[in-house]
């Protein structure tokens, strides 16, 4: 399944590539159980702790869902977890909007937070 992109979601993407850890894409990929039967089975890492990827969604500052949710679809955890930040801090002024895109990537983009 190919990723939807635009502009501002390649250069988010491109942004946490970089950022990226081998080992600490190991650490994750063994930490969240990626294994078959795991309940992260299939998740790929880029390698990226929290503090990292929390600052990169304040960096970028998403200001619509439909961003967000492209970045949902993202093969990558971490471009995932972004995502879920910028729904987060999108939620007060679409609720609706958020309520629904979040719902309807669970088992999807959302898979184990």
């Amino acid at each position: 399944k190919r990723l939807k992109k635009s502009s501002v979601v390649d250069q988010i993407v491109s942004d946490l590539q970089a950022q990226g850890n081998v080992s600490i894409a190991e650490h994750s990929a063994k930490f969240f159980r990626t294994e078959k039967g795991g309940y992260g089975e299939g998740d790929r890492f880029l390698g990226i702790r929290v503090p990292n990827i929390r600052a990169t969604a304040k960096k970028w500052n998403i200001q619509d869902v439909a961003t967000a949710e492209q970045l949902l679809n993202s093969e990558y955890h971490e471009v995932r977890f972004l995502a879920s930040i910028a729904l987060l801090q999108l939620y007060p002024k679409h609720k609706n909007d958020v309520y629904h895109t979040y719902m309807s990537h669970i088992g999807r983009g959302i898979n184990n937070w």
